[in-house]
């Protein structure tokens, strides 16, 4: 029992082989969500903001992948794909 109240405590501390890498990857995740949220609450200003969507998107499946999150991952891959056309259209349009 000793052992796995010792293996326990070691799973909150910080892995040495990762060095500053977390804090980089959770910054890459903050930024992505911060551009999609932005961006698709101001995409009816103009069309270029739709643009900004998808690669917000599209730095969120990055971020999913870096944390190993495959659903999140493909959720927003997916949605990086839709915003991608969707900008497209509207470029056409003008």
């Amino acid at each position: 029992m000793g052992g796995c109240v010792k293996n326990a405590a070691n799973l909150h501390k910080p892995n040495s082989n990762r060095g500053d890498i977390v804090p980089a990857i959770e910054a890459l995740g903050l930024v992505a969500i911060a551009i999609m949220v932005a961006s698709y609450a101001l995409e009816h200003v103009h069309y270029l903001l739709i643009a900004i969507f998808a690669i917000g998107c599209a730095l969120a499946a990055l971020y999913a992948y870096l944390i190993g999150s495959y659903p999140f991952l493909i959720a927003e891959g997916i949605w990086a794909v839709i915003a991608f056309r969707r900008w497209r259209r509207a470029a056409t349009r003008i």
